[in-house]
């Protein structure tokens, strides 16, 4: 859903990154009990059911119980958050507890919250460790079940887990050799409904024989299940350099198994490919085609991206010292060893090191490509974590509530009368320099790439290799330098920083945000509408970029899981962000639209989805669906953006929010007024005074609210001696939170 502001602009990529945190203003405490315990009857219930019960977790020394129920327990520490996180660590992992982490998560420590997640049988466990200024800032600890929906078995020795309770997604590390480990699995998968495929008889492997395929570089095997026959986990084995297992479970389309039937029957070196071709990159790391399947993760240090490839050895050797090298990664002689089946390569980055293994195995040759950095990525600030990283506020209001008042507190940083950050304050990177043929009213850094630019909308958006911090300094810079006047933004983060400018009556306001491996800038204002402007057609990078874009094929289609929603396999960013009420997948496809909206078609209608008549636009370049899903309305939205489909699909839960007290009268929409400030604030909204007390929606969601008729509406607030002006624009049946801070208004849509 869609709100504008002519002060303060967060376009759709950047929008999602907040959703599950508005919340707090819309989680009623429907019953006796802290706000944060969100309707402890029914989650009881079901925490009951599973046997799990938080109220009986270890509490530490000192500690004071605030709540404790089934599904939710809240006590505060008298340590900092530091000790704090590592004693209950130690004291949950003493009673069988074992720590995990999201797939793709990569966090930093945050100087006031941790989330921990841990899992212990069939039962998972969310921690979520914070300041909590209505305990007087004491450090607050909860403990909340977290929802299992795929139980997956972890070995008593694992280490590094990555896990995810949504999709069959694991990987970890152990001690025990490749045999045992092909055991354990058979015997622990067998009692979760997943059973030994056999390639002879492409059905279930007989008792005994074998459990899965051992090789020089670990083994692998195949499981099938009765209860979803599309579907089948790959469990794949490798052993690392300290003489241990990486364990790698993931899901592929039982199709493959076929295919590696067929694959088997016909290796032959007549039948090998000798030769392959781009396919794409995962995590911005090359695949080769043909291939049966790829993946990776992509780590604070690092990536790591694994293939299997239809071609022989050398064929994809050949590929990858090419490519690689085009990357600017010099092969190390020292670590390189080539052999008739088995390859690796040993590279030196301008930062670190990578390794790049091939074999032959089953007909095919699999890849691991390994990328290790001397220091970290940039992480995600607090509140605006990865996406799927054990995102904090998926079984209660505490942690939602705590994120957004951060955001809002960060306005401080460039509130009025304080100074902004100095360019380049904190960073070595190199100031950029202006873009030489940049045909747009505002200057752009001479990295951006893919420059999308309407003149008669106003609207402006590019990506760029570049850090968000280098990207915002640019245009601090340059906008200043050419006459433009800097307002106080709302968000400025490592990973995120909003802008707004104003000159001669207009406004430019900008979004700079990392997603992935590159920056993502947005832009809107009527500083960026030209005098008679009409559509332009894409610029030349556009329809380059377009024309590079490989043609699908059937392994592009298949589906991967993001949050519990689709996405194409060949799709270079997807995130998912949730609150109890909304979950909402925004992701870039480089396929037309007409191939992706076949793809939500079908994959929609194998969850139950029925798409609704009422509505429908489908047209070359863009599409909009609405569909009725056993978990409540949807809206799928296909557009065209820098030569790839955009994608975002918007799930609702009108019985949640119905529950919470937070679902709009039919037709009507609700706005709910908060204010993290010590003293009573008056805001004017649609011309009508709204006195909002101090700390309104901090504890619960007690702040005054109206039900008003879709539109658009204006509101301002006096701060530091001005009154700042903004609007927003509501739909049927949406809720919007309306926070006010010390750096001004932050809207958040909460339904």
């Amino acid at each position: 859903m869609k709100g504008q502001r002519a002060g303060f602009t967060v376009g759709r990529s950047g929008r999602h990154h907040i959703l599950a945190l508005c919340a707090m203003l819309a989680i009623g405490a429907t019953q006796a009990g802290p706000a944060w315990a969100q309707a402890p009857g029914q989650a009881a219930g079901q925490a009951a059911a599973d046997g799990f019960d938080a109220s009986k977790l270890p509490r530490i020394a000192g500690a004071r119980e605030i709540y404790a129920g089934p599904a939710t327990t809240v006590f505060s520490s008298p340590q900092p958050i530091g000790p704090t996180a590592d004693a209950v660590a130690a004291a949950l992992a003493a009673l069988g507890w074992q720590r995990f982490s999201a797939p793709d998560a990569a966090s930093a420590a945050a100087p006031t919250m941790r989330t921990l997640t841990f899992k212990k049988g069939p039962q998972a466990l969310n921690v979520f460790i914070t300041v909590a200024p209505a305990q007087n800032n004491a450090i607050s600890v909860q403990y909340s079940a977290l929802p299992l929906r795929v139980d997956l078995p972890f070995t008593a020795d694992a280490a590094d887990i990555r896990y995810s309770p949504d999709s069959p997604s694991l990987s970890l590390v152990s001690a025990e050799s490749p045999d045992a480990l092909l055991d354990f699995y058979r015997r622990q998968l067998a009692g979760r409904g997943w059973f030994l495929w056999s390639e002879k008889t492409d059905g279930r492997q007989a008792e005994g024989g074998p459990s899965g395929t051992l090789n020089g570089r670990g083994g692998s095997a195949y499981y099938i299940s009765d209860r979803d026959p599309k579907v089948t986990l790959a469990l794949v084995l490798q052993k690392t350099g300290d003489g241990k297992v990486r364990v790698e479970i993931k899901p592929q389309p039982v199709g493959l198994l076929r295919q590696m039937r067929a694959t088997a029957a016909a290796n032959t070196p007549a039948a090998e490919a000798q030769s392959v071709e781009p396919g794409g990159d995962v995590f911005g790391l090359p695949v080769p085609r043909p291939r049966k399947g790829a993946g990776g993760t992509n780590y604070a240090t690092g990536r790591d991206i694994h293939a299997e490839v239809l071609a022989s050895l050398d064929a994809v050797l050949s590929f990858y010292r090419g490519a690689l090298a085009a990357l600017g990664w010099k092969e190390d002689a020292r670590g390189t060893a080539i052999g008739s089946n088995e390859a690796v390569v040993a590279y030196t980055l301008p930062d670190g090191t990578a390794t790049l293994k091939l074999a032959r195995q089953q007909g095919l040759t699999t890849v691991s490509l390994v990328e290790k950095l001397n220091r970290p990525k940039p992480q995600s600030a607090p509140g605006l974590g990865t996406p799927g990283a054990g995102m904090p506020g998926l079984g209660g209001v505490g942690d939602m509530l705590q994120q957004a008042q951060q955001m809002m507190r960060k306005a401080e940083q460039l509130a009025p009368g304080a100074k902004a950050p100095p360019p380049g304050a904190g960073s070595a990177a190199a100031a950029l320099r202006p873009l030489a043929d940049a045909a747009t009213p505002v200057p752009l850094p001479e990295t951006a790439q893919g420059i999308d630019f309407d003149g008669e909308k106003g609207t402006l958006s590019f990506s760029s290799p570049s850090e968000v911090k280098a990207v915002a300094d640019f245009f601090r810079s340059a906008l200043t330098q050419s006459g433009w006047r800097a307002k106080p933004g709302v968000i400025n983060s490592a990973n995120m920083v909003q802008l707004d400018f104003a000159k001669s009556g207009k406004d430019v306001s900008i979004t700079v945000m990392r997603m992935g491996p590159s920056t993502n800038v947005t832009a809107r204002g009527s500083g960026l509408v030209l005098a008679g402007a009409k559509a332009e057609r894409p610029t030349p990078r556009q329809d380059a970029r377009a024309a590079s874009a490989p043609p699908p094929s059937p392994d592009d289609l298949v589906a991967e899981e993001r949050g519990g929603l689709p996405v194409p396999k060949r799709t270079t960013m997807s995130e998912v962000a949730k609150t109890p009420f909304r979950r909402e997948l925004n992701a870039s496809v480089p396929m037309e639209v007409a191939v992706v909206l076949y793809f939500y078609r079908r994959e929609l209608g194998k969850r139950d989805w029925k798409e609704e008549a009422g509505g429908r636009v489908v047209a070359a370049d863009a599409a909009t669906l609405r569909f009725a899903s056993p978990e409540g309305p949807a809206v799928l939205t296909l557009g065209r953006k820098g030569g790839e489909t955009t994608v975002n699909l918007a799930l609702r839960n009108p019985e949640a929010a119905k529950t919470a007290g937070v679902l709009p009268p039919p037709g009507k929409a609700r706005v709910m007024f908060g204010n993290i400030e010590p003293r009573e604030a008056t805001i004017t909204f649609d011309k009508r005074a709204i006195k909002v007390p101090a700390n309104a929606g901090t504890k619960a969601p007690d702040g005054p609210m109206l039900d008003v008729a879709p539109g658009k509406y204006r509101y301002s607030i006096k701060a530091g001696g001005k009154t700042e002006t903004d609007e927003v624009e509501v739909r049927a049946d949406e809720t919007w939170g309306l926070m006010i801070g010390h750096g001004g208004v932050l809207p958040l849509q909460a339904y």
